[in-house]
């Protein structure tokens, strides 16, 4: 269930992002990463209207971001994999016996 509500997540903040006239993907190299259009999505996000629980799926994924581009260890039972070549990006999160993908 997990699964599919982070598929609409991004799906919604990739259409809103399609959706504006203009959008900027910051990147260094010679071509932007699945990682960089992450981060162009989550910049685009209106936090103003949201509650600071920070229990958010996408500030979730976007904290997990924040903590490997820092080179910092996740969470425990939080593992990311940011897969450049292959372009995906894969959260997940285990609490108890469940696990969140």
């Amino acid at each position: 269930m997990r699964r599919i509500a982070l598929a609409i997540i991004v799906t919604c903040l990739t259409l809103s992002l399609m959706a504006q006239n203009g959008i900027k993907v910051n990147y260094k190299g010679s071509k932007p990463t699945v990682a960089d259009f992450a981060w162009a999505a989550f910049s685009s996000l209106n936090h103003e209207d949201e509650d600071e629980s920070g229990d958010r799926p996408w500030r979730i994924l976007e904290n997990a971001m924040k903590r490997h581009s820092k080179g910092l260890q996740q969470e425990q039972g939080d593992k990311l994999v940011i897969d450049s070549k292959n372009g995906y990006i894969l959260f997940e999160r285990s609490r108890d016996e469940y696990v969140f993908a």
